[in-house]
């Protein structure tokens, strides 16, 4: 399942298309829809946390951390089940992807 052109960029994500990724830690729910991702992006100098609750079906493959192009959307417009947010990396590297209920930013510092 793929994001389509109708799905909305998410807009905590604004301007971090080529922000690199700094860290990321995964934590494994007790059930098998509760997994938890925390995501630090660096971009302009600026260290981003953000925490994906209901992560599902995460991907990375060989390129990763260099993530050509990453492209966080909204699809609760698709009305899928517990499903909102679709992470990719955009460039053909496709060095990370999954798929989360929900997202937050949880902290933002200068690097």
């Amino acid at each position: 399942m793929a994001s389509v052109p109708s799905d909305p960029a998410h807009p905590l994500f604004e301007g971090l298309a080529r922000a690199e990724v700094q860290s990321l830690r995964f934590e494994r729910g007790d059930t098998g829809d509760n997994h938890l991702l925390e995501l630090v992006l660096r971009h302009d100098g600026v260290l981003r946390t953000f925490r994906f609750e209901g992560v599902t079906n995460l991907r990375l493959q060989g390129r990763f951390p260099d993530v050509g192009w990453l492209q966080v959307f909204d699809v609760t417009g698709r009305q899928l089940d517990r499903l909102s947010i679709h992470v990719l990396d955009g460039e053909q590297n496709e060095a990370i992807e999954f798929w989360a209920a929900s997202v937050d930013e949880i902290a933002s510092s200068v690097a």
